[in-house]
């Protein structure tokens, strides 16, 4: 009998309970790099996957306040547009665990948390890994 490869499949868990209301990808004329989550006003902000956050700033341009947290295999966790922070650079953290609530800062039109993975700072599509 043979055995399947394992598959090589991202897996991480939801960094927010809210719907998502805008898909990562090409949005007119310019490329959207994440997906939004459409949670209200300091709604909890979820460590997708055990890391160690590198970055934990009040502003990151366009961004707003952000967390970055790296995990293995060259992959990181951006979460933009907080209105609050909970984490700092060099913290360990586990799934699930709150890093910041849901805002509106930075280029944002609204409160929603704005999600991205990269795998070497390529920005890769979060729904292959949620």
């Amino acid at each position: 009998m043979r055995r399947r490869a394992p598959r090589s499949r991202l897996s991480f868990a939801r960094p927010s309970y809210a719907a998502i209301g805008d898909s990562f990808g090409p949005r007119g004329d310019r490329f959207h790099s994440g997906i939004d989550f459409t949670a209200g006003w300091n709604a909890p902000v979820l460590a997708a996957g055990r890391g160690c956050v590198v970055t934990a700033t009040n502003t990151y341009g366009a961004y707003g306040r952000l967390v970055v947290i790296r995990h293995r295999r060259g992959m990181t966790s951006w979460y933009a547009h907080l209105n609050r922070i909970d984490v700092r650079p060099g913290q360990c953290v586990t799934a699930g665990r709150r890093i910041g609530l849901v805002g509106s800062s930075g280029q944002s039109s609204g409160p929603h948390l704005h999600f991205e993975l990269r795998v070497r700072d390529a920005v890769v599509n979060p729904l292959s890994g949620l």
